[in-house]
């Protein structure tokens, strides 16, 4: 009589190896910057909103440190902002990069000593004067933060994306 030996399968990603191999995707540190602008742009379009978008590059050496700031709604859901193969934003007309959030982190700063913040402020936030705060690196279950204030939110609701990307020399030709 021939043994059936049941066994469990172990098929859960590993967050940061997923993570990291859905990066390089963008063919530059521009495009991947266009899909961090194009968020809120389509947020705005997306919720009526007349809204401002502020973009900060400051070099800090053998790195750059970028912050997108916005005065949107906030990101709603920050699980499905950041969850593989969601699709948390609404559809627009100018969404033409279509990556996400979490594609264009991933591609904009994919190695080992990546650094990346996300604050994000809704009206319920406002509401219970909190915001919420996610950073990497990237894994599957990460924790998102309440924290009370309004962070580096500029005025009610929105967010902000704060990444580290290192410096790559431009070869002379």
């Amino acid at each position: 009589m021939r043994k059936i030996i049941i066994r469990n399968i172990d098929n859960a990603p590993n967050g940061k190896e997923f993570f990291a191999g859905i990066s390089g995707n963008f063919k530059d540190f521009g495009q991947t910057l266009c899909e961090l602008i194009d968020n809120p742009i389509s947020n705005f379009r997306a919720h009526g909103i007349r809204g401002r978008v502020e973009i900060v590059l400051e070099e800090q050496g053998d790195r750059v440190d970028v912050m997108v700031r916005d005065n949107g709604t906030g990101i709603e859901n920050m699980d499905a902002a950041l969850t593989i193969a969601a699709r948390s934003c609404a559809e627009s007309t100018l969404n033409e990069h279509g990556m996400g959030l979490k594609h264009a982190l991933a591609s904009i700063n994919a190695g080992e000593d990546q650094h990346w913040s996300i604050q994000a402020r809704t009206a319920e936030d406002v509401a219970n004067d909190r915001y919420q705060r996610v950073e990497g690196p990237y894994d599957i279950h990460m924790p998102v933060s309440m924290i009370p204030g309004s962070g580096e939110v500029a005025g009610g609701t929105g967010t902000v994306v704060r990444v580290r990307c290192p410096i790559h020399p431009v070869p002379k030709m």
